[in-house]
C-alpha cells in the first residue's frame, strides 16, 4: 500500500465524520423549517429530506448532499489507487467499484419517490445488495491479505458483521408490507390511516446508508494503519 503521512487519512476520517454529522443536522433542520415537525429516520424515506416546499431552504441541503456523496465516491477511489501489485490493485478496484455503485444508488434514492413503484423497488434492492457485496469484499480482503496485524483482521470482522446485518435486513419479511398504513378509529366512527412508527423499508434504507458509510470509515482506517506502519 502507498505510504501516506498519517495526517492525511486522519484528516479524511474527521472530514467524513463531520460531513455525516452536518448532513443529519442540516437535513433535520431544513425539514423542521419546512414541515414544522421533526424528521424521523424510522418512518420517513430519504427523498422526503430532498423534496420539501421551500426550495431556497432545501437547496442548502441538496448542496451538502452532493458534497457528502462526492466524498463517498472519492474515498474508495483513493483506497484503490493506494495499492501496489497487480492482485492487490485488482481486488481493491473491485471493492471501490461496489462502494461507488452503492453510494450512487443511495444518492438516487434521495430523488426517486415510491409513486415510481417499480423503479423504487429496484433501487432499494440494489442499494442493500451493493452495500452487502462491498462489505463482504472488504471482509474477505482483510482476512486473506498479507497484512497480518490484528487491526486488519478486526476491520475484516466488522465488515463481515455489517454484511450480515445487511443480509438480515434484506430477508426481513416485513419488507414485503412496507407500504401498509396503520388504522385508527376516530370518535365519529370514521377510520384514519397513518404511517406506522417504524416503516420497515424506510428504516432499512437509512440503516443501509449507515452501513455503507461505516464501510467507508473502514477503508480510511486501513489507510491510517498503513501510514502508521502497521
Amino acid at each position: 500500500m502507498v505510504k501516506y503521512n498519517y495526517l492525511i487519512p486522519l484528516i479524511l476520517i474527521i472530514v467524513l465524520f463531520l460531513a455525516i454529522v452536518l448532513f443529519v443536522v442540516i437535513g433535520c433542520t431544513t425539514y423542521y423549517a419546512n414541515e414544522k415537525n421533526r424528521f424521523s429516520f424510522k418512518n420517513r424515506f430519504p427523498f422526503e429530506l430532498n423534496y420539501q416546499r421551500n426550495v431556497v431552504i432545501v437547496s442548502y441541503f441538496r448542496l451538502f448532499l452532493i458534497f457528502l456523496f462526492a466524498l463517498c465516491i472519492g474515498f474508495p477511489i483513493l483506497f484503490a489507487v493506494s495499492f501496489q501489485g497487480a492482485s492487490n490493485i485488482a481486488y481493491a478496484t473491485i471493492i471501490a467499484f461496489f462502494f461507488i455503485a452503492s453510494a450512487l444508488v443511495d444518492f438516487i434514492l434521495f430523488f426517486i419517490r415510491p409513486n415510481y413503484l417499480k423503479q423504487f423497488k429496484v433501487y432499494s434492492t440494489l442499494a442493500i445488495t451493493l452495500t452487502m457485496m462491498a462489505e463482504g469484499m472488504v471482509g474477505v480482503f482483510f482476512f486473506t491479505s498479507v497484512y497480518s496485524h490484528i487491526a486488519y483482521k478486526v476491520m475484516g470482522g466488522i465488515a463481515f458483521a455489517l454484511m450480515a446485518f445487511n443480509l438480515l435486513m434484506a430477508i426481513n419479511p416485513k419488507l414485503s408490507h412496507w407500504d401498509r398504513l396503520e388504522e385508527s378509529k376516530n370518535q365519529d366512527g370514521t377510520m384514519n390511516y397513518v404511517r406506522p412508527k417504524i416503516s420497515p423499508l424506510a428504516f432499512s434504507l437509512w440503516l443501509n446508508f449507515l452501513t455503507m458509510v461505516s464501510g467507508e470509515f473502514i477503508l480510511l482506517i486501513s489507510l491510517l494503519l498503513s501510514a502508521l506502519n502497521y
